[in-house]
């Protein structure tokens, strides 16, 4: 139950993360992650009156509380990094560091090595240089959005931890609590955002009619009409929040099928799983925006992938 909850995990934070990746594109990315941490805490809600295990403790609300500065930090930066850099990097390698992050952390508090993850962290060492190698006049590393990548890693490895530390009796409480936090950390730069926001679109708007008034005069109705009904926020605005509500619930699924499944299994091996959750943006990246990786790209790619499954084979 445990593997097929962490792959269900993994597929819905795939997706969410593509469709979120996309909205942010549109919106600022604060807005996005703030609306997603929002519609996750609904699901969270939701999901403790059928599951609440022993109800809320001290220990339950300090680490639900940790996780939301995790999930608030890695959200944000996944989906800074999704608007700005390509799609397969950022979540590849958020990928890689979620799935790293908590086998450390278990060496850290007891577990053994086995040899297989150990020869999956040491290789995602290089996997890690590969993709966030970038040729040409992007920039590098910084051109490719690795370094968001790098900060949603450890915010989600952080966020999965915790949830572990806050213990399997405490039933879906955790994802309660770390969104309840994360929804109220995010929510004033999102009100400042769209605030600003909103300036821009008012200076754009009287340039828009400055030229309503220029091809009025010229005797262009037609062309007036559709300067009027061409503005970007009239147009993007209705799909960005379909974007936002998919992404958000998704998120809230993923959420609550990564908890229920670490209840029921190891944390090493549920947050292996659930990193795998790259392959379903990589996919959707390359077939839907038709994103094109260089040689480099593809070996870094190929040797995450393998470094995440040599991981999650040491770790059953």
């Amino acid at each position: 139950m445990s593997v097929l909850l962490g792959l269900l995990a993994a597929a819905t934070y795939g997706s969410s993360d593509f469709l979120a990746g996309l909205a942010s594109r549109r919106l600022p990315p604060i807005v996005v992650t703030a609306g997603a941490q929002a519609l996750c805490l609904v699901v969270g809600l939701i999901a403790v009156v059928f599951y609440s295990g022993d109800g809320l403790s001290g220990g339950v609300l300090a680490w639900g509380a940790a996780g939301g500065i995790g999930s608030v930090g890695g959200t944000f930066a996944l989906y800074r990094g999704l608007a700005g850099g390509a799609m397969s990097v950022v979540a590849t390698l958020s990928g890689l560091l979620t799935a790293v992050i908590p086998v450390v952390v278990g060496l850290a508090t007891g577990d053994s090595l086995s040899a297989p993850a150990a020869i999956g962290i040491i290789a995602a060492i290089p996997a890690i240089g590969l993709v966030s190698w970038q040729t040409g006049g992007g920039g590098g590393a910084a051109g490719s959005g690795a370094i968001w990548g790098v900060l949603a890693g450890i915010g989600f490895g952080f966020l999965f931890v915790a949830y572990d530390r806050a213990g399997s009796a405490a039933g879906a409480w955790p994802m309660a609590v770390a969104e309840a936090v994360a929804t109220l950390l995010a929510i004033g730069p999102a009100l400042l955002a769209l605030r600003a926001r909103r300036v821009g679109s008012m200076a754009l708007a009287a340039g828009d009619a400055d030229a309503v008034d220029h091809v009025t005069a010229a005797g262009h109705a037609g062309a007036a009409d559709h300067v009027a009904a061409t503005r970007p926020e009239a147009i993007a605005d209705r799909q960005s929040l379909g974007l936002l509500l998919a992404a958000g619930l998704l998120a809230g699924a993923a959420n609550l099928s990564f908890i229920i499944a670490n209840h029921h299994g190891e944390l090493a091996v549920v947050a292996v799983l659930t990193a795998l959750y790259p392959g379903f943006t990589v996919i959707l990246a390359r077939v839907v925006l038709g994103e094109r990786w260089s040689s480099a790209q593809k070996l870094g790619l190929a040797t995450a992938l393998v470094a995440t499954f040599l991981v999650s084979l040491g770790s059953v």
